[in-house]
């Protein structure tokens, strides 16, 4: 992907429909204004699926990513039915 073609405040939401698979990783440079270079690098990961409960009879099967990016770090639920 050509580097910094997407603004880094989308990624979290790109994510969700990028064709991720588990035990793989995967790099992204994103767009950042306020970093030296313009770029911020994006390592993203399929890490594990979970079930969250959204009420006493319900629940959302989710696949939950980890990245790791220039400034911070995180975990991404995304909901598997979605994507």
């Amino acid at each position: 992907m050509t580097m910094g073609y997407f603004d880094d405040n989308i990624v979290e939401e790109l994510a969700g429909f990028l064709p991720i698979a588990p035990g793989k990783k995967y790099h992204l440079e994103a767009f950042r204004y306020e970093s030296e270079n313009g770029i911020n690098p994006y390592d993203i990961e399929y890490v594990f699926d979970h079930v969250l409960k959204t009420t006493t009879e319900s629940s959302v099967h989710c696949r939950v990513l980890h990245y790791v990016n220039g400034y911070t770090g995180g975990y991404i639920w995304i909901d598997k039915f979605c994507t």
